[in-house]
């Protein structure tokens, strides 16, 4: 009787929520109005407040800016130093305050009410897959909070996640059975990850792992009474009719439609620039675009909110960079990194690439992002800004000038043609290396198996090299000339554990319980490429567990 009436209470408090959508997004609406109003005067006084001059240098992060975030984080109040993944060097320290991280939680959250009501969404509740462990990053300061509050957990199911008695269903039946388990329980109406490789594996490992991915739905119809210290968290979150759903799938044999499984769930949603394209198609293998639309997700880094979401009254989605406080210049693509070059989001071209550069009061002054954007339009004369690829990943043993670009197009056809490789259980990057085959340098393509996934298909190393050595030859004719000719060795292959090279690579992953608590949907993701050299990956962080 205490269940059914907290359903009722539950069911209630969303329907309002709903119907609360439409002044929340006029608010919304009304708040970014009033920022591309006053857009091109706030970037002006940003400039003078900031310091910026002509000739003012364009920056990494250097000694200086290093010294001004340290500065920053010392004399300022209530200041946390978060770490970035460090995937292409030393981790870099990025100040936040609590007022900083309010704002980036306020246009979170109204680009999530935004998404609610411009896509028809009946459940106003999001179920957001990120990693479990705590650490430095920037998303575990955003998720910081001991305590999930009704109205937390009622909207963000994901939350009791991180509950220590869900922890202890984890070690039990493993992360992806008590996530299944939850998003049963609460039946969100979206479903978010940053990366789409996560959605992607998330759901690969339920169908492929079908038994073993229900291990605690069974549990829980079976044996009840075992879950009673779970009750006040089903009483918070459950959705009307979870308990029929869960029992109809355990006592189904085979994998069950999407449609079956999550009939309150409308859309999902992730990041959709770069590399990640291969991701988000084999998502829609599961989510059919004409039953669950994919919303794309803002761009922002560690050091910066790069874009905001604005949809426009005909419901198209626009991304522009007009974050608060945030003065910035862009770049041409392969225009010289000189002050001179710099020119103000107002005067950017549609259809022409440009590297971002910002400027904000945590300490960071013309730093250059080394984040290229497509401008794909305009809009109340901004541009509309796509995520295209980081730049600057090149690397060149002979000549032959190798791109991140190209081994993105790269990695694209070789799935296309190589079926073991069409797997969302296996993720592809590709390094130098000083070689061992006659003393030539060479390439070192990695094939990256998701944690417990083993191996679906038979993955012939040599082919799948080969393969890749004919593709990346018709795209870089450098390349092809230094094989034929002896300059460059043969492309190496090797398959290894997600553990294993995160292990290598994240530099908050260094002890063996860092390794069991870092999972495939953690903070840290894997680039197409790597500009260091193979070898100093293989001698980081030797962890004698975890070997190929």
């Amino acid at each position: 009787m205490i269940r059914r009436i907290s359903l009722i209470r539950n069911y209630m408090v969303r329907s309002l929520m709903k119907s609360m959508l439409p002044i929340a997004s006029y608010w919304y609406e009304t708040k970014m109005a009033r920022r591309l109003s006053y857009f091109t005067r706030q970037q002006q006084r940003l400039r003078i407040r900031y310091g910026i001059t002509n000739a003012t240098p364009i920056c990494d992060y250097n000694s200086e800016t290093r010294k001004r975030v340290q500065s920053f984080a010392l004399y300022g109040k209530n200041v946390h130093l978060v770490s970035t993944s460090g995937t292409t060097g030393k981790p870099k320290k990025i100040a936040y305050t609590q007022q900083r991280l309010r704002r980036y939680k306020t246009d979170a959250r109204a680009c999530a009410v935004q998404c609610f009501y411009r896509f028809g969404v009946q459940q106003p509740t999001i179920f957001i897959l990120s990693s479990l462990k705590l650490d430095d990053s920037f998303a575990s300061y955003v998720l910081l909070e001991s305590k999930v509050d009704y109205f937390t957990g009622l909207i963000e199911p994901a939350r009791y996640m991180r509950h220590p008695m869900m922890l202890d269903r984890v070690q039990c039946y493993g992360v992806t059975a008590v996530r299944f388990w939850l998003l049963l329980l609460s039946q969100p109406g979206i479903l978010y990850a940053t990366n789409p490789s996560t959605v992607a594996m998330f759901l690969t490992q339920i169908y492929q792992r079908w038994d073993e991915s229900t291990a605690m739905i069974r549990a829980f119809c079976q044996q009840p009474k075992l879950f009673f210290d779970l009750e006040q968290m089903i009483r918070s979150t459950g959705a009307e009719g979870y308990l029929q759903r869960m029992q109809v799938i355990a006592e189904a044999q085979q994998p069950m439609s999407i449609e079956h499984c999550f009939p309150g769930l409308f859309a999902w949603s992730s990041w959709d620039g770069g590399y990640v394209g291969p991701y988000v198609q084999q998502v829609k293998k599961y989510f059919p675009p004409n039953k669950f639309p994919h919303i794309p997700m803002f761009s922002m880094s560690t050091e910066v909110v790069q874009t905001l979401t604005f949809f426009d009254v005909t419901g198209k989605i626009h991304f522009l960079p007009v974050a608060q406080d945030v003065f910035y210049e862009f770049l041409a693509e392969n225009a010289p990194e000189e002050p001179e070059h710099l020119i103000t989001a107002d005067t950017l071209q549609p259809g022409l690439v440009y590297a971002m550069v910002v400027s904000d009061c945590y300490g960071l002054i013309r730093y250059h992002t080394r984040d290229l954007f497509e401008c794909c339009g305009l809009f109340r004369g901004l541009p509309d800004l796509r995520f295209v690829r980081r730049a600057g990943l090149s690397y060149s043993f002979t000549g032959e000038k190798l791109t991140g670009e190209q081994i993105i197009q790269t990695f694209t056809k070789l799935r296309e043609q190589q079926a073991c490789l069409d797997d969302a259980n296996i993720q592809l990057c590709c390094f130098p290396s000083r070689g061992t085959i006659n003393e030539l340098p060479c390439y070192q393509l990695v094939l990256v198996l998701a944690p417990g996934s083993g191996c679906q298909h038979s993955i012939l190393e040599a082919e799948i090299g080969l393969t890749f050595e004919r593709i990346l030859s018709e795209l870089n004719q450098e390349f092809s000339v230094k094989r034929t000719t002896g300059r460059l060795g043969e492309t190496q292959v090797m398959v290894v554990t997600y553990e294993w090279i995160v292990a290598r690579l994240d530099s908050r992953t260094r002890t063996e319980q860092d390794v069991l608590q870092r999972t495939w949907e953690s903070q840290f993701k894997l680039s197409a490429f790597y500009t260091v050299l193979w070898e100093d990956i293989l001698i980081r962080n030797e962890l004698k567990t975890h070997s190929f």
